[in-house]
């Protein structure tokens, strides 16, 4: 009996040591799930000035492409939906978020419908729709859906923005490098008149301007802006052409003021025949002899470098 006291005195210095030795499982404190609740706030407070900048630069480009002017009733729409983005982000960072999104979303369609306005006008007055007739129909039809969409506020009406821009963009390309393919050859056309009268001499400084811009053309060429280089090519045409019918002009006065001293030498030298019958003169007298016709030649008061075409690769 008494060593069975004994060994239950045993067992529970055993288990009170053992109890002693082992550490307790820390316990999450209270104040790590408040900071959690505080990154979420400042996550949400972060995304919400965010969006917001966004949908302010969107709605600035939006003007920039005159979509406040073409588009003013959808335009209402987009700044209303800002205004309630302002409002939800008082309330609820997270919400102000998702609003400034969809504003920000319809800022970007309207730009892009608005840029659509301005390439369908110049495929209109030019016609360009007759290189691609399917091209021009789906890009309509699908400007058409972009506005349906938007007005219920189905924001797929982005996509269909960009692919409306895409397609009206490829026909004014198309159209605008054919124009400038004509350009530039009736240019090419005119600077050879010009050569053929040597124009580069006697009008360098008209001539060297047409070149000039004859050479900016081919840079946008190059550079894909094929409106840009039509309007070049034009002015070189336009500057070529006036400086060959100016130096044409002066070219047959002075043809004309030669015939004209021409005859009167033959007047002078059928009355100087008769003179000379009655008082001969000994030839290499001042007068005596044929007009110079160097005078008559038309040529620049100032002589001026020759610029020339450069790098007049077929586009």
């Amino acid at each position: 009996m008494k060593y069975r006291h004994i060994l239950i005195l045993l067992i529970i210095f055993s288990v009170s040591f053992v109890a002693c030795k082992t550490t307790p499982k820390s316990v999450e404190p209270v104040g790590g799930m408040e900071e959690d609740s505080n990154k979420g706030k400042k996550g949400n407070e972060d995304l919400s000035d965010k969006m917001k900048k966004e949908a302010e630069k969107a709605r600035r480009e939006a003007i920039e492409n005159g979509a406040d002017k073409s588009l003013s009733s959808l335009f209402e729409k987009a700044d209303e939906k800002l205004r309630l983005a302002k409002e939800a982000s008082l309330k609820d960072k997270k919400d102000g978020a998702k609003k400034f999104e969809e504003a920000k979303n319809m800022y970007q369609t309207l730009s892009n419908l608005a840029k659509c306005l301005e390439y369908k006008k110049d495929i209109d007055e030019n016609k360009f729709q007759e290189y691609d007739q399917k091209k021009y129909d789906d890009a309509g039809s699908l400007y058409a859906s972009a506005i349906e969409k938007y007005n219920i506020g189905d924001f797929s009406s982005l996509s269909d923005s960009e692919n409306s821009l895409s397609l009206y963009k490829s026909l004014y390309d198309r159209g605008y490098l054919e124009l400038a393919r004509s350009a530039k050859k009736a240019a090419r056309e005119e600077k050879e008149k010009c050569d053929s009268i040597k124009a580069s001499r006697s009008m360098a400084k008209s001539y060297n301007e047409a070149v000039q811009s004859y050479n900016t053309g081919n840079v946008y060429m190059t550079n894909k802006s094929y409106k840009e280089a039509y309007k070049s090519y034009v002015t070189s045409h336009d500057i070529f052409n006036e400086t060959y019918k100016t130096v044409e002009e002066k070219r047959k006065e002075a043809v004309a003021a030669l015939e004209r001293a021409k005859e009167k030498l033959k007047a002078s030298a059928s009355l100087a025949s008769e003179a000379d019958k009655i008082s001969p003169l000994t030839e290499g007298t001042e007068g005596f002899g044929e007009v110079d016709s160097s005078s008559l030649e038309n040529k620049d008061s100032k002589k001026e470098d020759v610029d020339d075409i450069k790098d007049d690769e077929e586009n």
